[in-house]
């Protein structure tokens, strides 16, 4: 797969190398001494919400799996649980596991260990998606997977979802897996995605430079900076796909989405969607209602979003996607189109080798 949004060779700016899966490399005798030791232990903030037995059940399965937590979280290639598309980048595992390490001390209450403050940048964001990653993998009955016994109990994984959300700093919505025939595998896609939609009507558009009536977001931005983007999108969507759906990127690793394969067709739709409203192209296609494929377009959103470039100085071995201007319309639209609200990760200036793609 091509490691870029729109242009597939460039200079990258690389991830830090990382051999092999993730490995523990924090001090957990504290919290495995208080675990001998649980007694009441006066927990606070949603903790204290929680019975103490299902906060010790609960610290107690992260504490004893902590290196099977970390793997997953980290794991690009998980085979089973296709909603789920955070990806924390293997080189940002400390900062998984100290998000571990606090979710744990927060369970068991006042422990021996000092609590780890909320890290800032990228190590934030890998809190958040640890937190999304451990609550959407949380098996509580055996309906949800009659193969594999429950990860703990309802009460325990209910005092983890609380505590998990209050470590990260943010209320995201629970994805309890639903009640289910066995495991949740991910349907198998051979190869990089492909563009499977006709695009025929955008490309039309865009040829005879006939805008239709932009509304909403896109009519806040001129005509041109909209066509500019929308051009971008739509002849390069292949390599968009193929980025926003790449468990393997080598550059950005502040960007933790990656959409499922088989999610691509549901990708390809918001991306037209996006291109659409851009133009002002008559049609459209409503969100989609279905959770899994909604957080495929906000996932879709945050990658393209983020893997903008718009000055040389970003990237001094390439020329920009487009212009700010172009990329603030796209920016706008995108976060229409999804209906999700966040901040566009802006590469800031930097030496010659390196890319904001």
């Amino acid at each position: 797969m091509a490691d870029a949004c729109f242009t597939p060779v460039f200079t990258p700016k690389f991830r830090p190398e990382v051999s092999g899966p993730p490995t523990c490399k924090m001090n957990w005798e504290p919290l495995e001494n208080a675990l001998q030791n649980a007694g009441d232990r006066g927990a606070t903030g949603v903790a204290a919400k929680h019975d103490q037995k299902a906060r010790v059940e609960a610290a107690t399965k992260i504490i004893s799996n902590r290196q099977a937590c970390l793997n997953d979280i980290c794991n690009p290639a998980r085979k089973s649980v296709s909603r789920i598309i955070e990806v924390v980048p293997a080189h940002l595992s400390i900062d998984v596991e100290n998000g571990m390490r606090e979710t744990a001390r927060r369970l068991l209450g006042n422990s021996s260990m000092m609590p780890i403050n909320r890290p800032d940048g990228d190590g934030r964001e890998a809190w958040v998606s640890m937190a999304k990653v451990m609550d959407a993998r949380l098996q509580t009955s055996q309906e949800q997977c009659p193969d594999r016994k429950p990860d703990m109990s309802a009460a325990a994984g209910n005092a983890l979802r609380d505590v998990l959300k209050e470590v990260c700093g943010e209320q995201f919505p629970s994805r309890v897996a639903p009640f289910s025939s066995g495991k949740m595998f991910k349907p198998t896609n051979a190869g990089p995605p492909t563009c499977k939609s006709d695009w025929s009507s955008l490309e039309k558009a865009l040829e005879n430079y006939n805008p239709g009536l932009a509304i909403n977001a896109a009519a806040k931005h001129s005509q041109q900076a909209r066509f500019e983007a929308a051009r971008k999108l739509i002849t390069n969507r292949q390599a968009v796909l193929n980025d926003v759906c790449n468990p393997s990127r080598k550059t950005m690793n502040n960007i933790h989405e990656v959409v499922p394969l088989h999610l691509a067709g549901t990708v390809e739709s918001g991306m037209k969607e996006t291109a659409r409203r851009l133009i002002g192209a008559p049609g459209g296609l409503g969100r989609p209602e279905g959770p899994t494929e909604l957080e495929a377009w906000v996932g879709m959103a945050k990658v393209i979003s983020s893997r903008l470039q718009t000055s040389a100085q970003q990237c001094p071995n390439r020329a920009p996607d487009m212009s700010e201007e172009a990329a603030q319309a796209l920016v706008d639209v995108l976060k229409e189109v999804s209906g999700a609200s966040f901040q566009r990760k802006v590469q800031p200036g930097h030496a010659a080798g390196c890319s904001i793609m």
